[in-house]
């Protein structure tokens, strides 16, 4: 009986001591994890500052050429070179971009992950950088100069187009350039926008599916941006479309009070929007 009971006993302290070291294990195996977490966030960090670094290194040696060409009002040059053995296209443009009283410079470089745009003033004998955008080179659609608001100074637009999404989705981020401060504003985001500067307008569709989104139309108050109206499909108890349309003062209609009107036909003015198609659906 007596050998019974240290029998028991000792396969309980076995017991016992592997428990505890299964213990000991998930602990070292959970401690690892957590510095592996650490390092990983530390290494992503790190990689963001040497991109940066890397942007930062090409913008003056860009700038040395650009200084070197400092007594000309147009100058143009596009070169490739290697930073930290990463590969990158520079273009410098020096013109009248914006105003024709002076010119602007215009630094971009574009490496397989990221683009930089910075664009500096000529005055008081030197380039003054007014203006600097870092993007993920999959989501950079292209940038362009444009007077888009009717002032009758051109603006920079650079627009975006998300690698993921379910619809048409070009972000247009509109900077207006103010030539008493020679400063370019906060960017104004306008979604697949069709300006027309004559009229001060801006028609566009927003983010949505085919057939199914709505249409906008905005107005420039100096530089701010009024809403004048939106235009959906009329559907009926059973969303179905009734072949006309309801004009809103809000996108997402919660109220009769937010309808303006009902029309039988889309607006003539609405159609050259471009990708209209998207919203009329196919």
């Amino acid at each position: 009986m007596n050998s019974l009971i240290l029998k028991i006993e000792y396969l309980l302290l076995i017991f016992i001591a592997l428990f505890f070291q299964s213990c000991d294990i998930i602990k070292d195996h959970n401690f690892n994890k957590k510095i592996e977490i650490v390092e990983n966030v530390t290494t992503f960090e790190q990689d963001s500052i040497n991109s940066i670094k890397r942007f930062e290194i090409g913008l003056e040696k860009a700038l040395l050429k650009s200084n070197a060409n400092f007594d000309k009002n147009k100058y143009f040059e596009e070169y490739d070179e290697l930073i930290d053995s990463i590969p990158f296209r520079v273009e410098i443009n020096l013109d009248y971009h914006f105003v024709n009283s002076e010119p602007h410079l215009i630094i971009k470089q574009f490496n397989p992950s990221d683009i930089s745009i910075t664009i500096f003033s000529k005055d008081k004998g030197k380039f003054n950088k007014r203006f600097s955008e870092k993007q993920w080179s999959l989501s950079h659609e292209q940038d362009y100069i444009k007077d888009v608001n009717g002032d009758g100074i051109k603006d920079f637009i650079n627009v975006h187009y998300s690698p993921s999404g379910c619809c048409l989705r070009y972000l247009n981020k509109v900077y207006l350039f103010d030539n008493s401060l020679k400063l370019f504003s906060e960017n104004i985001e306008f979604m697949n926008p069709t300006f027309s500067p004559t009229e001060k307008i801006i028609r566009g569709i927003c983010y949505g599916h085919s057939g199914e989104t709505e249409l906008y139309k905005y107005k420039w108050n100096n530089k701010q941006v009024d809403t004048l109206e939106y235009i959906s499909y009329q559907k009926n108890e059973n969303e179905v479309k009734t072949g006309k349309f309801v004009v809103s003062k809000k996108q997402f209609i919660e109220e009769n009070s937010d309808i303006i009107k009902i029309i039988n036909q889309l607006p003539k003015e609405y159609y050259q929007i471009n990708d209209i198609d998207w919203f009329i659906g196919f």
